[in-house]
């Protein structure tokens, strides 16, 4: 527990050897854009492993969940005590249990849990993630399965930039993908630009900047700015299915005068001391459990990938005038 906007002093004592965390966006969530907008700041937070913002909205009958979720932020292929790794990538795409999904429903009952939620309902309770990269691969992970297997009921996910088209979330989810024409991280999980269950996606062409077209196309601040025009496009377009996707998920934030309550955590993992067992056998050993089916995309090859024509040729010596040739002969004559 990072912050509590119900506790006097709403900050709280980082543990022993975590940094004090650097939040400034404590309020409530009013825009989906507000939502991007956290997790732009959440990258920020100087705390060991990743923090996330849940919002509990409403009360009874009416409560619902709101969660910020970040993407990646340790590309080391050693295992850290951030669990937002490339390890959690891997084991994402594969349909294998990670220590970022683990964490973020433990983050979630906790907070239920302070919020005085009681046990039976933590599976039950609407959760609605925004989750910029990696973010949107665990919040689609987490709505692939029933929720009494994932452990929370993720009702709806807004994914900026997440390579998440191979898993298949439940029918009841409202979905909506953004991502950009220039950000190559969402193709990373070979899949193609396709729709594998009834999510709604949204595309947006960048115009290139003068430094880094890379990093600013998968940037989390370029997606803010991409969902706040998405929210003015559906304000003044209010029908088809996006404009009805979007109208879903804007009906998880708090309306004027509703009682909310703001929780920042933080999800770190201890690391254990290696073994000599190899690590190989270990990950070849494991098997996936529950309901998880990756979505497959048939593909004819040989109608998408043409034969191409050689690129380079031999190139043939140009004939040379008849004077130049035999200067060159007898040249080589008077040499030898």
């Amino acid at each position: 527990m990072l912050r509590d906007s119900d506790a006097d002093p709403a900050f709280q004592e980082p543990l022993p050897g975590h940094p004090e965390a650097q939040i400034r966006r404590v309020d409530a969530p009013a825009l989906l854009s507000d939502m991007c907008a956290d997790i732009d700041e959440l990258y920020w937070s100087r705390t060991i492993g990743p923090a996330v913002k849940i919002t509990r909205v409403g009360e009874g009958d009416a409560r619902r969940w709101l969660l910020s979720l970040v993407g990646t932020e340790s590309m080391t292929w050693r295992s850290t005590n951030n669990p937002a790794d490339a390890e959690t990538n891997i084991r994402l795409m594969l349909g294998l249990e990670s220590a970022m999904s683990v964490g973020v429903v433990r983050a979630l009952h906790a907070a239920m849990e302070r919020d005085g939620v009681p046990t039976d309902r933590w599976k039950r309770e609407p959760v609605l993630i925004c989750g910029h990269s990696q973010g949107g691969i665990v919040a689609a992970a987490l709505a692939s399965v029933p929720a009494d297997e994932a452990g929370v009921n993720v009702a709806g996910i807004l994914s900026t930039g997440g390579p998440n088209r191979r898993i298949r979330v439940r029918p009841d989810v409202v979905t909506v993908a953004v991502y950009h024409d220039q950000d190559v991280m969402p193709s990373l999980d070979g899949s193609p630009d396709r729709a594998p269950d009834r999510r709604v996606t949204v595309g947006r062409s960048l115009v290139r900047p003068r430094t880094r077209p890379l990093y600013y196309a998968h940037s989390s601040s370029t997606y803010t700015e991409t969902v706040r025009l998405l929210e003015r496009k559906v304000r003044v377009t209010p029908w088809g299915r996006l404009a009805s996707s979007m109208a879903a998920l804007q009906d998880f934030l708090p309306t004027s005068g509703e009682p909310t309550r703001v929780m920042h955590y933080e999800i770190w993992q201890d690391i254990l001391t290696p073994t000599s067992e190899s690590t190989w056998d270990t990950v070849a050993a494991l098997e996936r459990g529950g309901s998880f089916e990756p979505a497959t995309y048939p593909i004819d090859y040989a109608v998408t990938a043409p034969r191409l024509p050689r690129i380079a040729r031999a190139r043939r010596r140009a004939a040379l005038p008849p004077r130049i040739a035999s200067a060159l002969s007898s040249l080589r004559k008077d040499r030898s």
